[in-house]
């Protein structure tokens, strides 16, 4: 029987496609199966997950319904909102417009959106690092990460944040191999947006522009300065509406809203108050102290070189705790990386042959790396305000992986590649999730219990108070929920400097939580147990008896 002859293949002896219709076909089929699973990931955390709102997501919440309300950028408390950067409260509003979802909903869909491009980017970026396979681990190890899950699926800003600094790190990758300016132009757009997202994040974009400058790739006499100038132009064209606005609101011209007052809470807290205490005291007579009992005002402030200069014991001292927290978060695995990871991240840096692209996308991953540890030492501990490390623990952990089945030359007859490769990532996110085990700290407040309370005391607030009705509460869900505005609740030590306060604010309502032993409405200090204190009336307590509401007489 004649045999016909053989068509050229198109494929290599392992099977690897090689026209490019099938290398097309098959980053296709990988990037669905890293999005498929990071989809199915996320939503089944959303569908176990209770509809109670973050608390600063309240805040954000409030702002996009005002704004679709025509109300302008106005938030929870009385006057022009100056606390908040205005991309994701403004990307709520618009997606509840297009869905007619509430802005809760409306929120978390940005969030998830934004967690997909987070994916989408990485995917990418390990494409450029190491082609196919270490695209497709390093967008798999993003999809499962706990932390960019928790971003994905929270009415919180980081979410967006981290799709924002993604794209603009892979847009910074392009730049730098190929020094144009549509890519420099991409980037500074995407870092201006993430500026809009998360203020702290400003300074991260001047070191890209700086490994511009000085980074060119091998063979390659054009400079950097063309994309350089690029990113520049980008992130002041993204970025400059927001300081206008503060000036317009303010008075002044600034890149931040709340920068004064988080270095006068520095100095009180390093000045040995409570944090509570130095946030939100009220004076001997019920005046004013703390910095953020009045947040949509207009405040001065020392600057923190001043308050160095003054008084650098007890700040140098208030860092270092700082320093010691966050790195103990990090290296214990809560949520984001762990010490397992500084094995991976060793190895993706020792790899031989790293292209100049590579080796300037790891300088500029060190620096977020030590500015977001530094910001969150300056500013707050807090396990969303370190999620944009994941960035580096996906890109350096899957690198590293495939860097440590290269060095197993003696172990080849003993381990397949594969086993090594799904064993090693198996290791990188289990070795992320304590979390699961002892709690997300802020990511905890979408739980029901005890936090569907304030479902409950905003429920009769929306029912039974006035319209113009103002809640004094450490918990912005109440008010929010209720449609009601509110005040924080200040740090005081008798009932009498309270009311004082309240008369002074115009607030009809008090929302206090309730501890085991009575109620709680000093941050910190119990000084009253009593359930219905002089001048005060109960009006409403939650089933699971966490949280009370009261009037003032």
């Amino acid at each position: 029987m004649p045999v016909s002859p053989r068509q050229p293949s198109t494929r290599t002896r392992s099977g690897s496609p090689t026209s490019p219709h099938e290398v097309r076909a098959t980053l296709t089929r990988d990037l669905l199966l890293v999005v498929g699973l990071a989809l199915i990931v996320r939503l089944a955390r959303l569908v176990f997950l209770a509809p109670v709102v973050e608390v600063e997501g309240s805040e954000y919440g409030r702002i996009a319904e005002n704004l679709l309300a025509g109300n302008g950028y106005v938030g929870l408390i009385e006057g022009p909102e100056l606390m908040l950067p205005p991309l994701f409260p403004v990307a709520i509003a618009a997606m509840s417009w297009l869905t007619g979802a509430d802005v809760v909903l409306a929120g978390r869909l940005v969030s998830l959106l934004a967690g997909l491009v987070t994916i989408v980017a990485l995917y990418l970026i390990g494409m450029r690092c190491g082609g196919r396979r270490v695209a497709l681990w390093t967008g798999l190890c993003a999809a499962t990460l706990p932390g960019l899950v928790l971003s994905s699926t929270a009415v919180f800003s980081e979410g967006l944040l981290v799709a924002g600094l993604s794209l603009a790190t892979l847009f910074f990758m392009i730049a730098v191999q190929n020094r144009t300016a549509v890519p420099g132009l991409l980037a500074g757009l995407c870092f201006g947006l993430a500026y809009l997202t998360r203020i702290e994040s400003i300074g991260i974009a001047p070191v890209a522009v700086l490994l511009l400058l000085v980074k060119r790739p091998e063979g390659r006499k054009r400079s950097g300065r063309l994309a350089a100038a690029a990113l520049v132009l980008g992130f002041l064209i993204a970025a400059l509406p927001y300081p206008v606005y503060l000036e317009n609101a303010t008075g002044r011209l600034g890149f931040a809203g709340k920068s004064q007052r988080v270095f006068a809470t520095i100095e009180r807290f390093s000045q040995g108050m409570k944090l509570p205490e130095a946030n939100y005291a009220l004076g001997a007579q019920g005046e004013l102290e703390g910095p953020w009992l009045t947040p949509n005002e207009h405040y001065e402030g020392a600057s923190l070189v001043e308050i160095v200069g003054r008084s650098p014991g007890p700040i140098t001292s208030y860092l270092f705790d700082n320093v010691v927290r966050t790195t103990w978060m990090l290296v214990s695995g809560k949520g984001v990386l762990s010490l397992f990871f500084l094995v991976a991240f060793v190895l993706a840096w020792r790899a031989p042959g790293r292209s100049q692209q590579v080796r300037a996308l790891d300088l500029f991953l060190l620096w977020l790396c030590l500015y977001v540890c530094a910001v969150a030492s300056v500013y707050k501990v807090l396990l969303r305000y370190v999620i944009p490390l994941a960035i580096p623990a996906a890109v350096w952990g899957t690198r590293g992986l495939f860097e440590a089945m290269r060095r197993r030359s003696h172990w080849r007859q003993l381990v397949t590649p594969q086993r090594v490769l799904v064993a090693g990532m198996a290791l990188l996110i289990l070795s992320t999730c304590r979390g699961f085990f002892t709690g997300f700290a802020e990511f905890d407040e979408a739980n029901r219990e005890p936090n569907s309370a304030v479902l409950e005391l905003g429920a009769w607030l929306r029912n039974q108070a006035d319209e113009d009705a103002i809640v004094m509460a450490s918990d912005s869900r109440v008010p929010f929920y209720g449609g009601r505005q509110w005040i924080p609740l200040p740090v005081t030590r008798d009932v009498e400097t309270l009311r004082a306060y309240a008369r002074t604010t115009g607030a009809r309502y008090i929302s206090l939580e309730i501890p085991p032993r009575g109620i709680d409405c000093v941050r910190p200090g119990q000084w009253f147990d009593a359930t219905n204190p002089a001048g005060m009336k109960l009006r409403c307590q939650s089933r699971n008896l966490k949280r009370a509401l009261f009037e003032f007489d």
